[in-house]
């Protein structure tokens, strides 16, 4: 709404977020351990890499990610974590937005090693697990908490498959092996539409009160966050 703002201070506004959410990401991904052994026996394919990002191909994990690999040191690997509830083939929407976000970010790093690890989730699978998901999001089960914990607690553990072949069929199952990533650190996107206004209610807000009633909505969103998001998702995570 030119009324509220003209371009100049919104091009303003959006370099300041990078600067500071780049700077973020730059501390954090120049301060990591060496990746940990697979354990003995282990049949999975071992990662080498220190980082990975959760990764669905949203415009958060998208953006994390691409910070990520400006930061992160050349010709090390990131693994991108991508959750998929269901059955083979997992042709669900956070994939094939994830196959996609793949493609943009090997473009804008082509020399980077991408691991997209394909976490896919039985309904057996996620039956098997309801105790470890409901302590962790425990004391907040609502159903949103209730949909997004189960893709952050299996996200974390790093435990999928990954396409050897990027030219074959991704419903050819020969095509895959075990994959177990070996990551020090998890990046997340949590909190970007609390913070940059991505709910209807903020559309809502902007549209009966302008950019003052916005900024209220999104204060009150920010303010929560520990409690609706944070604290379930550290839970959830380190569980």
């Amino acid at each position: 709404n030119p009324v509220d703002h003209n371009e100049e201070e919104f091009e303003s506004a959006v370099n300041q977020f990078l600067d500071h959410l780049g700077e973020a990401v730059r501390r954090r991904v120049n301060s990591i351990p060496n990746p940990h052994s697979l354990p003995p026996g282990s049949t999975c394919r071992g990662a080498e890499s220190r980082l990975a990002v959760m990764f669905s191909g949203g415009i958060d994990s998208m953006l994390v990610a691409a910070l990520a690999t400006k930061h992160f040191p050349a010709g090390e690997p990131i693994d991108l974590l991508n959750v998929a509830f269901g059955k083979w083939p997992f042709k669900v929407p956070d994939r094939e937005t994830g196959r996609r976000g793949l493609e943009e970010l090997k473009k804008l790093d082509p020399n980077r090693q991408w691991n997209f690890v394909e976490i896919n989730v039985t309904k057996e699978e996620l039956e098997l697990h309801q105790d470890e998901l409901f302590s962790g999001v425990f004391p907040r089960i609502t159903v949103m908490d209730m949909t997004i914990g189960p893709a952050l607690w299996f996200g974390a553990r790093g435990k999928g498959l990954i396409r050897t072949d990027m030219n074959s069929d991704i419903e050819d199952e020969a095509a895959y092996i075990e994959y177990q990533s070996t990551s020090k650190v998890l990046l997340m996107g949590n909190g970007a539409d609390e913070q940059m206004g991505g709910y209807g209610r903020h559309r809502t807000a902007h549209k009966h009160r302008g950019m003052e009633g916005l900024q209220l909505e999104i204060n009150k969103d920010v303010s929560r966050i520990w409690i609706r998001n944070l604290g379930r998702d550290d839970r959830l995570i380190s569980s």
